[in-house]
């Protein structure tokens, strides 16, 4: 099993943190108003955010890929990849940087991840995916 951090960009820290802080002065603002319905739902967010922030990684063990982005997981079986390639695509994705590793799946979807080390990544990704 081999674990690898994402890589995070410092547009993503420009972008990402004063989010969080945004968030915070929300729920203290929600806190005064008696609002606290609220108040907990932004708290619930802010830690959401910082739960994902710090333990976004990915896992090359025997037989697949794990995703693993705060509390979400998501397995890839490494025969259901086709192709990978280094991408700066900005969708949407588990990702804290655009230096981005996109993997093209069979079924024709894409992932899109940020391994620290992307060379290191995608030479041990295919050196799985030719032993399965």
């Amino acid at each position: 099993m081999t674990k690898y951090h994402s890589a995070r960009d410092f547009v993503f820290h420009l972008i990402f943190w004063p989010i969080v802080v945004v968030v915070a002065a929300l729920a203290v603002l929600a806190g005064t108003q008696r609002l606290f319905l609220v108040l907990v739902g932004l708290a619930v967010l802010d830690v959401l955010l910082i739960w994902v922030y710090t333990t976004t990684y990915y896992v090359l063990d025997e037989t697949e890929l794990v995703i693993v982005m705060g509390p979400f997981r998501k397995r890839t079986n490494y025969h259901d990849i086709h192709d990978i390639l280094e991408t700066r695509d900005t969708t949407s994705a588990p990702a804290l940087s655009f230096s981005r590793v996109a993997l093209i799946l069979k079924n024709g979807r894409r992932l899109l991840i940020s391994p620290r080390d992307p060379k290191k990544f995608i030479q041990t990704l295919r050196e799985k995916i030719q032993s399965h």
